[in-house]
């Protein structure tokens, strides 16, 4: 029996599949299955598979299911103790399950480890950095407002998903990692490796671009928002009421510049609250930088973008919570106030024209 099952769910995978299986036979670490559940393709995909003549693949025809349910499928019958999942247009650097294993392995208490990620385009160019927290109390807090985790980085025990939580929800078409991850975190410890062991593709039809797309609207952002309340009810209970829960989703949708001063109460109390429940967040610098990441990116979303308001988002944590603001990535934040919505969008081209003269040079 392999140490590790690679959890594929594929739908119409032909474009990117073949670069995502190469990237996983070409592991470091070798005792593993490549388990591929077909949710219903009509292109080329099956062709793709069979093209790979490699014993540890194993290719399931499951039938239209959607992605939770296939994925629920490939849990049931993995063969290994270790999931790692992946998609199918993504790419794993060869030291990714080996890391995740020895990590697995040296602490039994963890439950579920993710890494960080580069982003990168169809092309498969870089276009920048998927940053996650690392330490378990910023991964438990930021769970509240966002997914903590990568989905395609993801390695986890699977008698505790699959055996002691049934899995993934089959009742949503979006935000099933979101959701599982939130049951997951309320009896058991995570971590993110601090290596950039997956390269994640920002393509037309990937859950990332589609979210960033969407203005705030749609079956995602409702869907987060749900899970956003329950998360947040969760582990305070009535700490805010349901308006200001609804408005807690802006974290990843976008927070509407005259609610701005209400929002970041709600967070700022939160995060007091947090620290009171979990005093471990006082003294974690990793807390402290995801917490100033927060609020960078209510700033960096505000609909519609204002300098004036982003300024009142940051002057107020340099006021009321300065020790929070020593992590703040004030490169980005000048640059958005001193050039406006597409500041940092600028900045990085100008910092991307003089790296590539450096180069020439």
């Amino acid at each position: 029996m392999p140490t590790v099952t690679v959890l594929m769910a594929v739908r119409n995978a032909e474009r990117f599949l073949a670069q995502a299986i190469e990237g996983i036979l070409s592991q470091t670490f070798s005792d593993f299955e490549l388990l591929i559940v077909d949710d219903g393709s009509t292109d080329g995909t099956a062709d793709i598979v069979t093209r790979f003549r490699d014993g540890r693949i194993r290719y399931v025809p499951a039938g239209k299911r959607g992605l939770p349910g296939a994925l629920n499928v490939g849990l049931e019958i993995a063969s290994g103790e270790l999931i790692a999942r992946h998609d199918h247009d993504d790419l794993s650097h060869p030291s990714r399950l080996k890391c995740q294993v020895d990590y697995l392995t040296a602490h039994p208490d963890i439950v579920l480890v993710g890494t960080r990620a580069w982003l990168i385009n169809e092309s498969g160019h870089r276009l920048g950095r998927l940053d996650r927290c690392i330490a378990d109390v910023s991964i438990r807090w930021y769970h509240l407002l966002n997914n903590p985790f990568v989905h395609s980085s993801v390695m986890f025990r699977r008698h505790v998903v699959w055996n002691n939580f049934g899995g993934y929800d089959v009742s949503l078409p979006l935000s099933e990692d979101y959701e599982l991850w939130g049951r997951v975190l309320r009896r058991h410890t995570a971590a993110n490796l601090p290596e950039r062991l997956l390269s994640y593709r920002l393509s037309v039809g990937s859950k990332m671009a589609a979210a960033e797309t969407a203005g705030g609207q749609g079956p995602f952002a409702e869907i987060h928002r749900h899970l956003v309340r329950r998360h947040i009810r969760n582990m305070f209970g009535d700490i805010a009421s349901e308006e200001e829960l609804r408005m807690m989703g802006g974290f990843v949708l976008g927070v509407p510049t005259e609610d701005a001063d209400r929002v970041m109460g709600v967070f700022w109390s939160l995060a007091a609250a947090y620290e009171e429940r979990f005093p471990a967040a006082r003294r974690s610098a990793d807390f402290r930088r995801t917490v100033s990441r927060q609020v960078d990116s209510v700033a960096a979303r505000l609909q519609p973008f204002s300098r004036r308001s982003a300024l009142r988002v940051y002057r107020r944590a340099l006021a009321v919570h300065p020790r929070f603001t020593i992590a703040f990535p004030w490169w980005r934040a000048s640059a958005r106030l001193m050039l406006g919505a597409t500041g940092r969008a600028r900045l990085a081209r100008l910092r991307q024209r003089a790296r590539t003269f450096s180069l020439a040079a």
